[in-house]
């Protein structure tokens, strides 16, 4: 689970003692709850939630990621998820691609699920890419748009040499079986539309 600030005056301030207290109040049936803090700086935080039932296969992990960073298109949605209903602001799937985009050329390392997404939204769901908003974004993060566009650039040459076994990696670990089977003979074409999506960036 992925979390941004609505503006960059706000700061993040939870308890996390508070939080789990609540999971266990709201989901007495639990064995065990516990959260393990991966990373906690001014940018980034980054826990781990993990709730263990009487049957070893209800164990849950989830992980929250807390960035003090902006959303700048978001609109807000009714979460369904009973006991909770509550109304939260998300961001749109213009601005999802957006920050997709974003990562691939702002980490060290090539991402499958960046891929993956990156695909999904602009060839699935017809997602027209807002390079305004990455523009907006790598400002954010503090990286030079001509860093920014170096890093892709390599990036998409390591994607032509290794991606599919990146994809393959990455698929195997979410989607279930059937689904990376139907896929798998396309991980070339996904590659293809993806590196075709990053060269007509308008940067």
């Amino acid at each position: 689970m992925d979390f941004v600030l609505n503006d960059k005056q706000e700061t993040v301030n939870i308890s996390w003692t508070a939080f789990k207290k609540l999971i266990q109040d709201t989901f007495p049936f639990l064995e065990t709850v516990s959260i393990k803090s991966q990373k906690s700086s001014d940018q980034l935080q980054r826990h781990i939630l993990t709730t263990t039932g009487v049957n070893p296969s209800q164990k849950t992990r989830i992980h929250i990621e807390i960035t003090s960073v902006p959303s700048y298109d978001h609109q807000p949605r009714i979460l369904s998820y009973p006991p909770f209903n509550p109304a939260i602001q998300v961001e749109t799937k213009e601005e999802i691609l957006a920050d997709k985009l974003t990562a691939f050329g702002c980490r060290s390392y090539i991402k499958g699920q960046d891929v993956w997404d990156i695909y999904f939204l602009t060839k699935e769901k017809n997602v027209p890419a807002s390079w305004a908003l990455v523009r907006k974004k790598i400002k954010d993060y503090n990286l030079l748009k001509q860093d920014y566009l170096n890093q892709v650039e390599q990036k998409m040459t390591d994607l032509e040499k290794s991606g599919e076994k990146l994809l393959s990696f990455e698929l195997q670990r979410f989607l279930p079986q059937t689904l990376y089977d139907h896929y798998k003979s396309d991980f070339s074409s996904i590659i293809q539309t993806v590196i075709v999506q990053l060269q007509n960036n308008t940067l």
